[in-house]
C-alpha cells in the first residue's frame, strides 16, 4: 500500500514537472481587409506539422483582434 502512494506520487511529481518545462508562447494581433477594415469573429487556426498535435484556434474580436495561447515543445 506505501508502495502504491510512493509511485502514484512520484508520478505526478515528475509529470508536473514535464508540463513546467514547456514554454508557453502567447499570439496575438489583428486581422484587417485589403482596406484596412477589422474583421470582427474570423476564425485562426494554427495547424501542428505532426498529426497527433492538436489543431489549436482563435475568433477575432469585434475590432479584429485575437490572442492565441500555445505550447512551445
Amino acid at each position: 500500500m506505501i508502495k502504491k502512494i510512493i509511485y502514484s506520487s512520484l508520478f505526478v511529481i515528475i509529470g508536473f514537472c514535464e508540463t513546467n518545462h514547456s514554454q508557453h508562447i502567447q499570439i496575438y494581433g489583428n486581422v484587417m481587409d485589403s482596406l484596412k477594415t477589422p474583421l470582427p469573429y474570423a476564425n485562426i487556426l494554427v495547424i501542428p506539422k505532426a498529426e497527433d498535435e492538436d489543431i489549436k484556434f482563435a475568433i477575432t474580436e469585434k475590432d479584429g483582434s485575437y490572442k492565441l495561447g500555445l505550447v512551445k515543445n
